[in-house]
């Protein structure tokens, strides 16, 4: 895998809030990258190897956070 894409792949899961467990190149030509959330829990993300797409980045991101978000304990208010 190309080192540029590892580094910035690991960059936006930082950026996302979670740490990334593994990186690894597909059959298909995608890559999967394992990021583990602060709770614990790990979850795959898919993405292309050559996005074709310039929102591919804003994309993968969305995906982490909202990984996030669902993994983080929400505090009950009461009024």
């Amino acid at each position: 895998m190309n080192p540029r894409l590892e580094r910035e792949l690991r960059a936006l899961a930082e950026k996302g809030g979670v740490q990334c467990v593994s990186l690894e190149q597909t059959r298909g030509n995608h890559i999967r990258m394992v990021v583990r959330a602060p709770s614990g829990k790990t979850q795959a993300v898919i993405c292309a190897l050559t996005p074709s797409d310039r929102r591919a980045a804003q994309n993968i991101l969305s995906i982490i956070k909202r990984f996030v978000r669902q993994e983080t304990p929400r505090e009950e208010t009461r009024g």
